[in-house]
């Protein structure tokens, strides 16, 4: 995940409470480990870690996203996260502009277009405030840009075969819709989401993805009669369920859980 996603913006820290001479021997240098890693002290206790290697992942807003009982950080995920990641403004650091750059970073962004037109309108602005205000307008014209083909993306479709996981393209549109509205991205992310409520083989596959998502919420999975049940659920599930993406997502799942 590291050498995939590093350089869009996603920082893997290794901890461990074997001593530092051991993480250099054999994390860092017989796995050749290329990320951030470090010494702890009561890690296990500290974060409750009841089986190995256990994975917390943490979105851009800080909140904590996946722990090691539920979903684990797979490529659609951190893919998905990892678009919500914004670089910081490329502004000075100045008083100035925190205004601005709190709309950045809370993506917000039709109120910093609207924000950002209105200064650069204004005939007594400074040339440097302008020139600095319009390097932002192009970075977010790119950010404009991106979105446009990540909402292409997510609507891929219709997928009758299960290879779409319209259930996680559906929160990731709505997202966009209510960050960008009115702009382009969002009457785009509408079109695809209004097109997902009409498709009945859609419809099923977010709510199949719902249904998935309910099965695997707080489940402790440290418990060997929980584990053994939710096992049975999945198995059950994915039968259920056949041909569909949360059906193959169900199966990831009972693979590497019946693996621990």
């Amino acid at each position: 995940m590291h050498k995939l996603f590093a350089a869009r913006g996603l920082l893997v820290i290794g901890v461990s409470d074997e001593p530092a001479g051991t993480i250099e021997k054999d994390i860092l240098r017989n796995l050749s480990v290329g990320y951030p890693f470090v010494k702890g002290n009561d890690v296990v206790k500290k974060y409750r870690v009841r089986f190995l290697p256990s994975t917390y992942s943490i979105d851009s807003n800080g909140e904590v996203a996946t722990v090691p009982d539920g979903w684990l950080p797979d490529e659609l995920m951190l893919d998905e996260m990892l678009h919500d990641v914004v670089k910081p403004a490329p502004l000075p650091d100045l008083k100035v502009y925190d205004p601005i750059r709190t709309l950045w970073a809370k993506h917000e962004f039709a109120q910093l277009r609207e924000g950002i037109d209105k200064i650069l309108a204004l005939p007594e602005q400074t040339a440097d405030v302008k020139q600095e205000l319009d390097v932002l307008s192009k970075a977010l014209d790119k950010r404009q840009e991106e979105t446009l083909a990540r909402v292409a993306e997510l609507g891929k479709g219709p997928d009758y075969q299960g290879k779409h996981d319209f259930h996680g393209a559906m929160i990731q549109l709505e997202r966009i819709e209510r960050a960008w509205k009115p702009l382009p991205p969002a009457v785009e992310a509408r079109k695809h989401l209004d097109r997902f409520a009409s498709d009945e083989v859609i419809k099923k596959e977010i709510a199949v993805g719902r249904l998935l998502a309910k099965v695997m919420t707080e489940v402790d999975t440290s418990k060997p009669a929980v584990l053994r049940g939710l096992l049975d659920e999945l198995n059950q599930f994915r039968k259920r369920h056949d041909g569909t993406f949360a059906a193959k997502r169900a199966l990831q799942e009972y693979t590497r859980l019946a693996g621990r």
